[in-house]
């Protein structure tokens, strides 16, 4: 319940910041911004707008309708509404500064959370997985170069997508890289590894 209560609170802190997004931009125009930095800001705004419908996701089951109203989304909404708006801000923000590697990180992560939604529907469940898989790659190979985040996060599609083997090689070279020069612990390294080990493609 207490942690339910800090992400509402810190979905309604960023909702103040995306609802007044526009006068922001207005009064950025009207004292001739540089438009690179008014490009910033819009892109910013629409990965803060996707990241919170992501993360919003991951609890909105458990959220009563009083929380869900407080969130500012359609109470309506199920996950897969959720997440399927978040891929629109992450592709607003694609549009503003192409291949960016932090927004290519967080669309991943969006696709992840839509494969573990279709568990009955293989298909449909790969082809989400697949692209999870194909942003992060794309990342470590090129955007920014074995990134050890986006290597976990990689190892957590791989998991998730049941391709457990694959999974436990990622996880155990992201472990082996110093914990100063990568930005996720090891207990959450272990916790994955863990999960792998056990063949477990629950979601988180």
């Amino acid at each position: 319940e207490v942690l339910l209560r800090f992400c509402v609170d810190c979905i309604a802190d960023i909702d103040v910041v995306l609802r007044t997004r526009r006068p922001l931009f207005g009064v950025l125009m009207r004292h001739a911004v540089d438009p690179m930095v008014l490009r910033t800001a819009k892109w910013a705004a629409h990965n803060a707008g996707g990241m919170r419908r992501m993360y919003l996701s991951d609890y909105w089951l458990d959220l009563d309708s009083e929380q869900k109203r407080q969130s500012k989304e359609n109470a309506t909404w199920s996950r897969y509404d959720l997440l399927m708006a978040a891929l629109a801000d992450f592709g607003e923000a694609e549009n503003l500064r192409r291949r960016d590697w932090a927004n290519w990180c967080d669309i991943a992560s969006a696709y992840m959370r839509l494969g573990t939604l279709e568990p009955e529907a293989e298909k449909k469940s790969s082809t989400f997985f697949s692209k999870a898989a194909e942003h992060l790659n794309e990342v470590i190979k090129v955007l920014r170069p074995e990134y050890p985040f986006a290597r976990y996060e990689l190892g957590r599609v791989y998991r998730c997508w049941g391709k457990f083997d694959q999974a436990i090689e990622i996880l155990e070279s992201v472990l082996a890289v110093p914990p100063d020069q990568r930005d996720v612990g090891d207990r959450r390294i272990k916790l994955e590894l863990d999960r792998a080990r056990r063949k477990s493609k629950d979601y988180p």
